[in-house]
C-alpha cells in the first residue's frame, strides 16, 4: 500500500513513499519549499479524495486531474455489474450473456459475419451486442450510457460528457447511477482530464503487481524498490 510517484514527462517513477496516508505524505511534501511546490503545474491522481485535498493544500499552482483509467473503469464496472445481474440460469439469453461480455463492454465492434454456436449461423459483433442489450431496457440503457463516456472521452468532447452526466441517469443501474453521482461530485477534475494528455499512473502500478506475484513477494522492502528501480532503468546494475 505505498505511494507512487510519476513524472508524466518521460513516464519514470520519481519517487516510492512507503506510506500512503495523509500525514505521512504532507510530511513527505513538505521537505519541499513552497517555492519548488509552487512551480508544480499539473497533478494527476485517482478518485480519492484524501489525495485531492493534499494536491490542493500543498501545490497551490498545480491543475488537479483524474487519470483517464479510473474514470473509464468506474463506467465499465457498472456496465458488467449490470450485465452479471441478468445472468441467472433462468434466463434464456445466460450463456450468451456470460460468454459475450467481453462485446458488451467494447468500443468498436466489427461488422464481419462470423459462425457463432450460441446464435447457430454467421453473425457479426455488432449484430451480437445489438440482440443481447434489447433484451432487457436496464441493459441497453446503461450500455448505452457507458458507449457515450468512452466516445465523449476519446473525443476529449467535454460538454458531452457533462451532457451524460447530468441528464442520462434516470433509466440506467443502480450501479451506473453511483458512478454518475461520482463524476458530477468531481466534473472540474474530469474536464482538467479531457483537456490535459496526463495519465500513466496506472500501467506503473500493473508493472509493479506483476514484479512482485513473479518474485513471489520480498523479504526486504528496499530489495522491492530496488528491482522496480532497476526494471524502470531509474538506476542501473
Amino acid at each position: 500500500m505505498a505511494f507512487i510517484i510519476t513524472d508524466n514527462n518521460n513516464g519514470n517513477i520519481f519517487d516510492i513513499n512507503d506510506s500512503r496516508k495523509l500525514i505521512d505524505l504532507e510530511k513527505y511534501f513538505r521537505r519541499y519549499s513552497k517555492q519548488e511546490r509552487d512551480k508544480v503545474k499539473h497533478i494527476s491522481t485517482d478518485f480519492y479524495s484524501g489525495y485531492i485535498f493534499l494536491a490542493k493544500k500543498l501545490f497551490k499552482n498545480a491543475n488537479i486531474s483524474i487519470d483517464r483509467f479510473h474514470i473509464v473503469i468506474q463506467a465499465y464496472n457498472a456496465l458488467n455489474s449490470t450485465r452479471i445481474s441478468l445472468c441467472y440460469k433462468s434466463n434464456p439469453n445466460y450463456n450468451k450473456l456470460k460468454d459475450y461480455w467481453k462485446l458488451i463492454v467494447k468500443n468498436d465492434l466489427s461488422d464481419e459475419k462470423k459462425y457463432s454456436k450460441h446464435f447457430k449461423k454467421n453473425i457479426s459483433q455488432k449484430e451480437i451486442v445489438t440482440y443481447l442489450i434489447n433484451t432487457n431496457s436496464l441493459l441497453k440503457n446503461t450500455y448505452e450510457c457507458y458507449q457515450g463516456i468512452i466516445n465523449s472521452l476519446k473525443e476529449k468532447d467535454i460538454q458531452k460528457f457533462k451532457s451524460i452526466v447530468e441528464h442520462q441517469n434516470k433509466n440506467v443501474s443502480d450501479q451506473m447511477k453511483k458512478a454518475l453521482k461520482l463524476y458530477k461530485e468531481i466534473i472540474k477534475y474530469i474536464e482538467n482530464s479531457i483537456k490535459y494528455n496526463i495519465g500513466i499512473i496506472k500501467g506503473t502500478n500493473n508493472l509493479i503487481k506483476c514484479l512482485k506475484r513473479i518474485a513471489f513477494g520480498y523479504r526486504k522492502y528496499d530489495h522491492f524498490i530496488a528491482r522496480i528501480s532497476l526494471i524502470k532503468g531509474i538506476i542501473k546494475e
